[in-house]
């Protein structure tokens, strides 16, 4: 969708096309398959080239065991080089699953959990989902009890872990809330999860306080406050594991796999918070510990998050190469889950490249192990994906439907990265629908979402977005104030492109307001990183509103 500016001729460059190139606000889903193959009303193989963007750098929203953010793909769906999640370059806007998924193992640390691979009960009704004891597990692809009334949650057997239910009595056996974590964990209730773990931790450290229980348990703790957007906490609890499974490490190989999966966890938390380069050193310190005990679990599961974030890097080349030998090992290890989410953002990366036939067949074998498992977890992921390929096809009205239905269950579940990023959609929908009082409600919810999700590529957008919004109303101050919060952001992001751009609007506001000088020395700043970027459209645009203040400034003047 293009937004246009207050001057014509600046239209084209600062214009927003925020499908084609904020990948990251499509939400991670673990079957794209289902989404393409099956809910769109035509033989996908035929019709999808329609919906496939400028391929110069795909957004992959992908299945991580820690997620992207930037280039290419963090822009919206695959977030490619989510850092994408601002992840330079134009991206194509593709689901990826970037969060690992927990899975159902009594050995806390063979089984890291998997956040995005959602599957759906039922492609022609994507959106109903009765029975949430049935979509076990992926963080960012939560369970829809019903699309029309998200909020609803009337079946207790959904929450086994709370705390009231759960330990009615001192001797709650730790074991059994563990397991019952894992599978409130797999449903996408992070509430509830964190309640029966942090009960877990309580118990088991009061019986061995450095074990290697102990550090399992700390290892799903961090995997479900990051899933919460919670990053810092997410932090500190791997942490916490990481320190127990180091001391132990030398005589243990079990240990060292703990070593490999908490170096993973904190990889994610590190996307999550637009540190790709460091996450990227911890994907792979993960996968030298995994090769050197021969843990092929964790050795697939370094792989796959290697790719993840050569994705959001805009290294694509590196990203297939990754993704195809983390798909041997998820093979060799038989675990379906793990499987489909490389297969999930496997099928995207090709997408994303415009090999639509390939994508489709490597989604089908992503649903059918979906199918297999039994696994409908992340329908909210998945609805939010749905929403946008049917903004991509100019069905806002449907597009709607599914966002509506998605950013219910988001919130509900505490996925505030996610619901930000649905909200910043919905937004671009009623910005063309010019309803601009229920895109400034959208926007300043994806403000809202994106604070507490700690996540400033994405608040950086929303601030942008939400600033617009305001300059078209004509509240120049309050959008003057917004775009400056956006500047602070970009510049900490060190995105020149960007900051550029949010000059050019912050000189525009100013201009709104009578306050040439002001307008003229923003506008010249924005010149420079536009010229310094190469960007030579947006350096000619800038050059006319230049042109145009100074007349205006020279008429106002006696």
């Amino acid at each position: 969708m293009l937004i246009k500016h207050s001057h014509s001729q600046s239209t084209n460059h600062f214009s927003r096309v925020f499908i084609s190139k904020v990948l990251r606000f499509l939400i991670p889903v673990s079957s794209l398959s289902l989404g393409l193959s099956l809910l769109l009303p035509w033989d996908f193989s035929k019709g999808l080239s329609s919906v496939v963007l400028a391929q110069t750098s795909p957004s992959l929203v992908q299945e991580y065991s820690p997620t992207q953010e930037n280039s290419p793909t963090e822009e919206p769906m695959i977030e490619s080089p989510q850092t994408t999640e601002e992840e330079s370059g134009d991206r194509n806007d593709i689901l990826f699953e970037s969060q690992p998924q927990p899975e159902d193992n009594s050995t806390p640390t063979e089984k890291p959990g998997d956040r995005n691979n959602p599957l759906l009960p039922n492609p022609s009704q994507p959106g109903d989902d009765s029975n949430p004891r049935e979509e076990p597990g992926d963080r960012n692809n939560p369970l829809l009890p019903n699309p029309s009334q998200p909020g609803d949650d009337s079946n207790p057997r959904e929450e086994p872990g709370d705390r009231n239910d759960s330990q009615s009595d001192s001797q709650a056996d730790p074991e059994q809330l563990y397991e019952t974590g894992i599978e409130q964990f797999r449903q996408g209730l992070f509430t509830e999860a964190l309640d029966t773990f942090q009960q877990v931790l309580e118990l088991r450290q009061e019986q061995q306080k450095n074990s290697l229980e102990v550090a399992a348990t700390l290892n799903y703790l961090g995997d479900v406050y990051a899933n919460m957007g919670e990053n810092t906490e997410a932090e500190k609890a791997i942490q916490k594991a990481l320190t127990i499974y180091r001391q132990q490490e030398a005589n243990s190989q079990e240990a060292k796999s703990g070593v490999s999966r908490s170096l993973n966890l904190l990889g994610f938390v590190y996307s999550n918070t637009d540190k790709n380069a460091e996450a990227l050193k911890l994907h792979q310190e993960a996968l030298t510990i995994a090769q050197s005990v021969q843990d092929s679990e964790n050795i697939g599961e370094s792989l796959h998050n290697i790719a993840s974030v050569y994705t959001r890097q805009g290294q694509f080349e590196q990203a297939l190469e990754y993704y195809e030998q983390a798909r041997i090992y998820r093979e060799q290890v038989g675990d379906l889950r793990d499987e489909s989410r490389t297969l999930n953002n496997l099928g995207a990366l090709y997408f994303s490249r415009g090999d639509t036939e390939k994508a489709i067949g490597i989604y089908q074998q992503a649903l059918a192990l979906r199918r297999q498992i039994g696994d409908q977890a992340g329908v909210g992921r998945l609805l939010s994906n749905m929403g946008y390929i049917y903004q991509k096809l100019g069905d806002n009205s449907q597009a709607l439907v599914y966002f509506e239905q998605a950013v219910g269950l988001l919130e509900r579940i505490k996925d505030q990265d996610n619901a930000a990023r649905v909200y910043g959609l919905m937004g671009t929908i009623y910005e063309a629908q010019e309803q601009q009082t229920k895109a400034l409600t959208a926007y300043q919810k994806a403000v809202e979402l994106a604070q507490k999700a700690e996540d400033r590529s994405r608040l950086s957008e929303a601030l942008d977005q939400l600033g617009y919004v305001y300059y078209q109303q004509g509240e120049y101050q309050q959008a003057l104030q917004t775009y400056q919060q956006a500047l602070s952001l970009y510049k900490q992001l060190e995105n020149q492109a960007k900051t550029g751009a949010t000059l050019n609007k912050i000189g525009e506001a100013y201009e709104g307001l009578g306050e040439y000088s002001q307008a003229l020395e923003s506008f010249q700043e924005a010149l420079v990183l536009l010229k310094a970027a190469g960007d030579t459209e947006g350096e000619k645009a800038t050059r006319e509103s230049i042109e145009l203040v100074e007349q205006k400034q020279g008429q106002s003047q006696p």
